[in-house]
């Protein structure tokens, strides 16, 4: 199954970053509309989340080949890694992953990637303090 396109997932990560619940959940929708499965998408989020938090982390990250996109899709990862910032990714990473546990065996996937993404946008709802840092 091809991965989702990297215009869908920067249209996810731009919403997230923005905290614009209204262009996340249409995000969601476009998914659904398209006829993806919401595990998939998920999936494929968390790999960019990732990609994101190691350019977060690691300057050279694009040009050594430690994350290796094309060259237009580079800039455009450096500015996400640099607007949400490591705390943020990382919780984002965190809600994800945990999430695609969860939705293992769940007969709402669509209702189970709409709560991952409710509870990224909402990081003061974490019990712990990396909400509250992020």
């Amino acid at each position: 199954m091809q991965p989702y396109p990297d215009s869908l997932l920067d249209e996810f990560v731009d919403a997230f970053g923005a905290g614009d619940a209204a262009a996340v959940f249409a995000c969601v929708d476009k998914v659904i509309d398209a006829g993806q499965d919401p595990r998939r998408f998920a999936e494929d989020l968390l790999r960019r989340l990732r990609d994101l938090l190691i350019v977060a982390a690691v300057p050279d990250a694009l040009s050594s080949g430690l994350v290796d996109v094309a060259p237009d899709q580079a800039e455009r990862l450096s500015s996400q890694a640099a607007s949400l910032g490591p705390g943020e990714l990382t919780r984002a990473a965190e809600v994800i992953a945990a999430g695609l546990t969860d939705m293992r065996g769940t007969t709402a996937p669509r209702l189970h990637l709409e709560l991952m993404c409710a509870r990224v946008l909402l990081p003061g709802a974490d019990v712990d303090d990396r909400g509250v840092h992020a």
